[in-house]
């Protein structure tokens, strides 16, 4: 229909515009076949139908747009009415979802109410109520007695106050009144001692007289009596033998023999040495030690004396002798009259070496040594020279001049004829000397000379190699100081050196990054030992100790427990294991375990004052503000899971807690039995 209309208007477009061309020639013409047209065409079937058909097509589609608009209205509402009828029901989907759970709640709650287990913690925490209320009533009784208690120590103070100011006042009339009796007294006294006095001034003038001339005669006696006298005699063969033989098989041997066993009552008893800290190169220190020997000493030093006196002053043990006496006047303390002894040998050999060689003697090198002797003439008396130089060293040291010894050892180290059997005497020497001055670098290098030298004796190499060890490990040389005590181990040192040179091998060990397995072998190796069974205790604290260093805590626990169970424990190793122990437990975070490791190591400390244990104390008093409610909180758990098993199993399980109770009492009674005894700390 349109595209009709559009041809129509088409067709008068182009009737209009033929119009318009022929319109010079005949206007009312065109006009009048155009409008005859219009109608013609107007009163065509073809226009009819057409305009028939427009109309028709507009009122369908007049009456299409009228039922898609109704039908829209119709979709807007179902969906407005599909909308509120699901906001409906989940509104009531909801409602009745809480309703049930309320419901299920307060059913739940019923039940909850209506068991055992909300009953027992009711009971549980109506007790602690109870408790609570106690404690404030017990806090508000104490305090009112305290006050009290202050009121009466007030008033007591002021009554004793009181006494004994009235004391006081009676006792200074009382003094006052002695006083004046015991001035009287005195004067009477000294008036008697002044008569009996002159009575026996006469007496006495006498006696004393005679004793002084006793003693002026004996003097003299004595000072007439010198054995130089004996050089006026001829030193033939038969006296040489005879004097020489007395001089050594009686003085001599007696004096040696008992200077010996004095050496070994030094290395065997004194005081007991301190491992943790610097040894000593010499375990007997006359400045401390002088007074446990001094007769022995005085003895020796009488034999000796009467020995040179009797005897001919050419005798070969002369300078022996004079040895010994040096060694019992430096073990007495007396270094003064040592080293003057010391000295006299010296000199006494350069004035014999000067008479024997004469103006040779001169032409050759100065040595303050002696030559070594031929190892094929054993039987050739050797001399105390050198020994005598080293003695004298060590007894300007021992009297803090240092250099004074220091020099002498100088002077023989750098001689050309220093014998090979002195070479480690002079360290020993120098090693004494740099302790004295604390040069523990310098010492150490000559403790290593001593400790690898064959001449010694096998005590002090042991000592030079366990004191470098030492000094190796303060100056952070682990695998050397390791080496060091293994080497004072080849000594076999007495069983508490033994034991602490095993300790310091596995810390070496551990600070230098080696493993710690290998650190560990000597300790674990005195466990299979049964004479280092007093040591158990120690062993095992320091194989925690290593544990705990080596980050495995789970082997310090072990180890540590083990020390504070073994059998001879002392109560203070027991008191250092715990507190180590309870530092592992903090370490990883288990706080009740480490509060009552704390509270054994407060238990057994007593009076011991060590750091660990101070620290111990003051960490579990913190940790009781930690633990305390977290005990509680693990027992309500303990008694809610108790609670959830049947009858049966709740009687299992009260009577292995009954068993595990009466074994820790069995094992509490067999450690206090055992306390106090066994062991070192």
């Amino acid at each position: 229909m349109k595209l009709k209309i559009v041809i129509f208007f088409i067709l008068s477009f182009v009737l209009f515009g033929c119009g318009s061309l022929y319109a010079q020639s005949g206007t009312t013409k065109a006009k009048a076949d155009s409008m005859a047209a219009v109608r013609k065409y107007r009163n065509s079937k073809h226009y009819t139908d057409s305009v028939t058909r427009a109309r028709k097509l507009k009122i369908i589609t007049q009456a299409k747009t009228r039922q898609s608009k109704t039908d829209s209205i119709k979709a807007a509402r179902a969906v407005g009415n599909d909308s509120l009828a699901a906001i409906k029901k989940q509104r009531t989907d909801s409602v009745k979802t809480i309703q049930k759970e309320r419901t299920e709640k307060v059913a739940k709650a019923k039940k909850y109410k209506s068991s055992k287990r909300y009953s027992d913690s009711v009971t549980v925490a109506r007790r602690q109520h109870l408790d609570e209320i106690k404690r404030q009533q017990k806090v508000v009784r104490d305090s009112i007695a305290s006050s009290r208690q202050k009121d009466l120590n007030i008033s007591k103070n002021i009554r004793k106050h009181q006494a004994d100011s009235l004391k006081a006042s009676r006792t200074k009339v009382t003094d006052s009144i002695k006083l004046v009796r015991k001035k009287r007294v005195d004067s009477l006294n000294k008036i008697k001692l002044a008569k009996e006095k002159s009575l026996k001034g006469k007496d006495k003038t006498t006696e004393e007289k005679k004793k002084l001339a006793l003693e002026i005669k004996m003097k003299s006696k004595r000072e007439k009596f010198t054995n130089t006298s004996m050089l006026k005699k001829k030193w033939s063969f038969f006296r040489k033998f005879t004097q020489n033989s007395f001089t050594h098989y009686n003085y001599y041997y007696n004096a040696n023999r008992k200077l010996e066993e004095a050496n070994a009552n030094m290395l065997r008893g004194g005081m007991k040495e301190n491992y943790d800290s610097l040894i000593k190169l010499y375990p007997f220190d006359p400045d401390r030690d002088s007074s446990m020997l001094a007769a022995d000493m005085d003895s020796i030093i009488r034999k000796v004396s009467v020995g040179l006196q009797i005897h001919d002053p050419r005798v070969k043990w002369g300078n022996d002798m004079y040895l010994i006496m040096g060694q019992a006047y430096y073990y007495k303390g007396n270094y003064a009259n040592a080293a003057t002894t010391f000295r006299y040998i010296i000199a006494n050999d350069e004035i014999i070496k000067k008479k024997e060689g004469g103006a040779s003697q001169s032409r050759k090198p100065t040595s303050i040594v002696e030559e070594e002797q031929s190892k094929f003439n054993i039987f050739q008396h050797k001399s105390v020279h050198n020994d005598a130089i080293i003695w004298l060293a060590r007894t300007y040291t021992q009297m803090r001049m240092v250099e004074n010894g220091q020099a002498v050892l100088s002077l023989l180290s750098t001689d050309a004829h220093l014998p090979e059997d002195l070479v480690g005497k002079v360290a020993a020497g120098r090693a004494f000397g740099y302790l004295s001055d604390n040069n523990f670098t310098a010492a150490s290098e000559q403790l290593y000379i001593v400790t690898e030298d064959g001449y010694l004796p096998d005590w002090l190499r042991m000592r030079a190699a366990f004191l470098n060890g030492q000094i190796l490990q303060n100056e952070g040389k682990f695998l050397k100081s390791a080496e060091s005590f293994d080497r004072a181990l080849d000594f076999f040192p007495k069983i508490d050196m033994d034991f602490y040179a095993r300790k310091n091998i596995a810390f070496n060990t551990l600070h230098a990054g080696k493993d710690v397995g290998d650190g560990m072998k000597p300790l674990k190796k005195v466990l299979n030992d049964g004479k280092y069974v007093t040591y158990y205790d120690q062993v095992y604290f320091v194989l925690g100790q290593i544990a705990a260093k080596a980050n495995k805590p789970n082997d310090a626990i072990n180890y540590l427990q083990q020390s504070a169970a073994t059998p001879k424990a002392t109560k203070k190793q027991k008191a250092i294991s715990f507190a180590a122990l309870g530092d592992v437990y903090y370490g990883v975070g288990n706080y009740p375990l480490a509060k009552k490791a704390y509270d054994s190591a407060t238990k057994y400390a007593g009076t011991t004052k060590d750091a660990s244990i101070a620290v111990a104390i003051q960490k579990s008093k913190g940790l009781g503000e930690i633990s305390g409610p977290a005990g509680i909180i693990a027992e309500q758990d303990s008694l809610m899971e108790l609670a959830k098993l049947s009858p049966k199993e709740q009687q299992n399980a009260v009577r292995k807690y009954l068993q595990a109770l009466q074994k820790k009492h069995s094992d509490s009674t067999k450690s206090a039995g055992n306390d106090g005894t066994g062991g070192t700390a």
